[in-house]
């Protein structure tokens, strides 16, 4: 039935269903994929899973801090390995963005330690060990997920967590731009994946508008995301404590990086400004005028 919410089923029913079938996708990926794309994949299952609790955690009362903690911590277990992964990947956008700047092979080194930090941090013993706890956990909370409880019935349950989150990220967009700094990009960055999770579980209010504006969001957290992760690699770059601090090239990458980052930073601006032109009340009063209309 897809990570979405119907409208026309009891929204206890759907948010059990929601987690159950995240939990399992989550476990297959471990089953069968190869260990970098099963680590993405559970990272991801457990995202959805947060932010289905997060939009209905008024409703939820006590439960919503123990679940959170739980998905929390699973993806944290995989955290590492993602992490190395990820910097590789944001040393190839700024080597793919100034190529006719640079001399490329001058940056090799830098890759070369990337990736020989990426295979130490997921070597053959301990990324393995990680997933097969995930999956224990994963598979042990199947049976809590069907037992939460919601009061609240229709979109009742789901317009309180709806405001506060989009009424956090919006808050969080004037916070970056007015102190711009890694942390406080990376606090809009999670809330506007919160907030595109949310919209993606109700397109099915009015699908044609629900899904531009999901697409439009998923730029806005690509870019944001883009930046974070460019922000991480600068970070290592500068460490003393990383070899790749010594290597020759590493204050002209950093240069480039800052760069790119305040490209990426003036396309989310406009962006972001339209994503949360409304103020929170007026948002979920739509949302939920489009709700009312289908139920």
């Amino acid at each position: 039935m897809g990570y979405r919410f119907k409208i026309d089923k009891p929204v206890r029913d759907e948010l059990r269903r929601i987690i159950i079938e995240q939990i399992s996708r989550a476990v297959e990926a471990i089953d069968t994929l190869p260990a970098d794309r099963a680590v993405h994949d559970v990272r991801r299952c457990c995202k959805r899973i947060r932010a289905a609790l997060r939009l209905v955690r008024p409703a939820l009362g006590d439960a919503y801090d123990r679940e959170n903690a739980r998905y929390r911590d699973i993806a944290r277990l995989l955290a590492a390995a993602r992490d190395a992964r990820t910097v590789i990947a944001a040393y190839d956008v700024v080597v793919t963005r100034f190529a006719d700047e640079i001399d490329r092979p001058a940056f090799a080194p830098i890759r070369r330690a990337l990736t020989l930090r990426h295979r130490e941090s997921a070597d053959g013993t301990s990324q393995p060990a990680r997933l097969k706890e995930a999956r224990r956990q994963l598979k042990e909370a199947v049976q809590q997920a069907g037992k939460l409880s919601i009061a609240p019935r229709g979109f009742a349950a789901l317009a309180p967590g709806l405001e506060i989150t989009y009424d956090r990220a919006r808050q969080e967009m004037t916070d970056a731009f007015a102190d711009p700094s890694v942390e406080t990009f990376h606090e809009w960055r999670k809330g506007v994946k919160y907030h595109r999770f949310h919209v993606h579980m109700l397109d099915d209010t009015w699908k044609p508008l629900m899904v531009a504006r999901c697409k439009a969001l998923r730029e806005l957290s690509d870019l944001l995301g883009e930046d974070h992760d460019l922000a991480v690699l600068e970070q290592l770059l500068s460490d003393e404590s990383e070899s790749l601090s010594d290597l020759s090239a590493s204050p002209v990458m950093r240069s480039l990086i800052q760069r790119r980052r305040q490209e990426l930073q003036a396309q989310a601006r406009p962006l972001g400004a339209r994503c949360f032109a409304e103020k929170p009340k007026a948002h979920v009063r739509r949302i939920e005028a489009y709700w009312q209309a289908e139920a």
